[in-house]
């Protein structure tokens, strides 16, 4: 526990790193933020199991 308090004082971060928003994939990619919605809604394998 003395390496994690020393390792606080000195400001290192804990935890998870934040995750991109959204909005930041779509301007990362240059796409519009619908195409980003459209992406996260469809279910994994839908398009390559239609026939």
């Amino acid at each position: 526990m003395e390496g994690r308090i020393k390792a606080i004082a000195r400001g290192v971060k804990f935890g998870a790193k934040p995750k991109l928003t959204k909005q930041e994939i779509a301007e990362h990619y240059g796409i519009r933020r619908s195409s980003v919605y459209r992406l996260y809604s469809e279910k994994p394998f839908t398009n390559c199991l239609k026939k």
